[in-house]
């Protein structure tokens, strides 16, 4: 599923996708992960597990390079339905699973590399992170599995650590679902003053309209009468010269 952010008011805006930045990423990280595969960047932990389990250079460089084809496979291929389907066709699932482990082991290494460096770049000492909720999540999970693994903890109870922790994601969570209700109900608020002032502007440019109307209809009344008293006029100044013609004839 896509996701897209878009901040409040900024309908215009092209929305945000956190999806993009690990699209972009990611071709760095495997040109990282390929590089830490050469045998001459092999590290103690990668020379012990080749020992170990008979794993070759050769067997390492033909597994890459079936991954590399299995990236390029899903972008390309219209007919590749998953990211299984593309390991599958491109045969990277067909190498050993300690070979498969040994590379995306060097994925994972990377990746937790990448975050030890980008979370103290982007997170301002003394100031609470956006992600902070996230970040218990995370601590919590690591807790309790290890919990779960030790001695002490072999009955999987919730430590009082992850109790605090996740009633701290909680908090978190509920203060942010309150400001943003509070932004809502702002945002409610003002619509509604809006809608208001917009229907007391038109009752009153309704009532002037009705004012104009009752003006028009008064002088279009004092015209009829205007007219009908000229009409009248003119009745009479007819009537008038007949009968000075008739006064005229009968001398």
């Amino acid at each position: 599923m896509t996701m897209n952010i878009r901040p409040q008011n900024s309908a215009g805006l092209q929305g945000y996708s956190p999806y993009r930045d690990i699209a972009y990423l990611f071709p760095a990280l495997v040109a990282e992960v390929f590089s830490k595969l050469d045998e001459c960047n092999w590290g103690d932990a990668t020379k012990q597990a080749c020992h170990t389990h008979q794993i070759s250079e050769q067997e390492i460089a033909e597994a890459c390079g079936k991954l590399g084809a299995a990236l390029a496979m899903y972008i390309r291929e219209p007919t590749i339905s998953s990211p299984f389907d593309a390991l599958q066709r491109s045969g990277f699932l067909e190498s050993r699973l300690v070979v498969q482990d040994l590379v995306f082991a060097r994925f994972g290494e990377s990746i937790a590399a990448g975050w030890f460096v980008a979370v103290r770049d982007v997170t301002l000492q003394g100031e609470a992170s956006d992600a902070a909720p996230d970040m218990a999540r995370m601590l919590a999970a690591a807790r309790s599995l290890a919990d779960r693994r030790s001695p002490r903890g072999g009955d999987g109870d919730q430590t009082p650590v992850d109790a605090i922790a996740l009633l701290r994601v909680e908090v978190s969570e509920t203060r942010r679902a309150l400001e943003q209700a509070r932004r809502l109900r702002q945002e409610l608020v003002d619509s509604v003053a809006e809608q208001v002032t917009k229907n007391r502007g038109l009752q009153e440019q309704l009532q002037e309209l009705q004012i104009a109307n009752e003006r028009l209809q008064g002088a279009a009344k004092i015209a009829n009468l205007k007219i009908d008293a000229v009409r009248e006029v003119l009745k009479n100044s007819r009537v008038l010269r007949l009968f000075r013609k008739l006064v005229s004839a009968t001398r």
